[in-house]
């Protein structure tokens, strides 16, 4: 399954830069696109254009970031218009082993798996799984 567009939203820029490389080595996505906020995740999703990127199938999402965290950006994730998110899949990535978090995380709706970071090659098929039984 090749997909048009993962979004990596993680304020570290060496980590979404390897996750990103794990994903390019995977050759699963025409393109891997990273913001480091939430913010510029959900302008990316808002003001997305078809002709330069697509809307992302995927989200790996980081839970602790400055100005607007991962829970935050799942409330406003969710009160985006149904045309814009009802095809993607949202994982968290995030390097929180807390349980807590995990436990939280799970209890979203949206939320579709908890993973910690690094991303891993067996991590991300166990995302293209999930995806793939998803009603798409």
């Amino acid at each position: 399954m090749l997909l048009k567009n993962i979004l990596l939203i993680d304020d570290s820029e060496s980590i979404s830069f390897f996750n990103q490389l794990i994903i390019e080595q995977a050759n699963i996505t025409e393109k891997c696109t990273m913001l480091l906020s939430g913010e510029k995740g959900l302008e990316y999703l808002q003001e997305y254009d078809k002709e330069k990127y697509p809307l992302p199938e995927i989200i790996l999402l980081d839970i602790n970031m400055p100005r607007m965290n991962g829970w935050e950006f799942i409330e406003e994730f969710d009160q985006l218009d149904k045309s814009i998110t009802e095809n993607i899949t949202l994982f968290m990535l995030t390097t929180s082993t807390n349980k807590d978090d995990k436990d939280k995380a799970l209890t979203y709706s949206t939320v579709k798996g908890y993973l910690t970071k690094p991303l891993t090659e067996e991590q991300l098929n166990q995302v293209l799984e999930v995806r793939s039984k998803q009603k798409v």
